[in-house]
């Protein structure tokens, strides 16, 4: 399988925390858009602390690549500290990253992850140069002999966004792939709702990715099963749907059935 995974590319400053209520009750498993200033400051504030390659696509590239297959991973950052260890961390989880775009004139993006003690991440965001990524920036031939793709929700967020996943769901439908996308964060799925259910039901994509509370915002439910029957028809273009319930458990809808 070599699968092709395309997304923003930010280092992930993630910091455990003792007490839910060290957050913001509002913005709890949510993302914020920060300035760089901001999220510098915030950063130097921490007493504990990890730096590791993120991005939703690019943590998924690097899980996928763990149980040995072929993944490569296509985002932008800026030619800085930050986007060498990018570079150089996916490299030691044996991520391609080959069709990296490295952008001379903007910094490389940060966000701060909070992790409450029930797993749920809070994150404070600046997209840096992920977030200047375009449908120029990948060639054609990164779709050719893939196995599949998989997309971020949050590069709608990217002026170029839509465009860039429309067209690269559909270069990959031409060679015949499968078609993946997470719904990424519940403040994007409340956003971008229409491009996310017209991007499924137009491209007929196989595999959606998401959390409780993303899924319940894409479909208009107030529990699985109601979300489930009520958007029948938009569920059926897809293989699978992976619904994420926390740290203890997960569900997949597939063909009509929940497990």
């Amino acid at each position: 399988m070599n699968v092709l995974f395309i997304g923003n590319a930010i280092i992930d400053v993630i910091s455990h925390l003792d007490e839910i209520d060290q957050v913001d009750p509002n913005f709890i498993g949510k993302m914020q858009i920060v300035s760089q200033n901001e999220i510098n400051y915030k950063i130097k504030l921490l007493s504990n602390k990890k730096i590791v390659p993120g991005g939703s696509a690019n943590n998924s590239a690097c899980g996928l690549s763990m149980l040995e297959e072929e993944v490569c991973f296509i985002g932008k950052i800026g030619n800085d500290h930050y986007g060498k260890v990018y570079l150089d961390q996916n490299k030691e989880h044996h991520v391609e990253t080959g069709l990296m775009v490295v952008d001379n004139k903007s910094t490389t993006g940060l966000s701060l992850v909070y992790v409450t003690p029930g797993g749920e991440r809070t994150m404070n965001t600046f997209p840096g140069a992920s977030a200047e990524l375009d449908a120029s920036d990948i060639p054609k031939a990164a779709f050719s002999g893939i196995s599949g793709i998989f997309i971020e929700g949050y590069i709608l967020y990217s002026p170029c966004g839509l465009e860039l996943i429309s067209k690269s769901i559909s270069n990959v439908i031409t060679n015949t792939g499968f078609t993946a996308i997470s719904l990424s964060d519940v403040d994007c799925v409340d956003r971008y709702r229409v491009d996310f259910l017209n991007l499924i039901k137009s491209h007929e994509i196989n595999l959606i990715f998401g959390n409780k509370m993303e899924m319940m915002s894409l479909f208009g439910g107030q529990e699985r099963n109601r979300s489930y029957k009520k958007n029948e028809r938009a569920f059926r273009v897809c293989r699978k749907i992976s619904h994420d319930i926390g740290k203890e458990w997960f569900s997949i809808h597939r063909k009509g059935c929940a497990y």
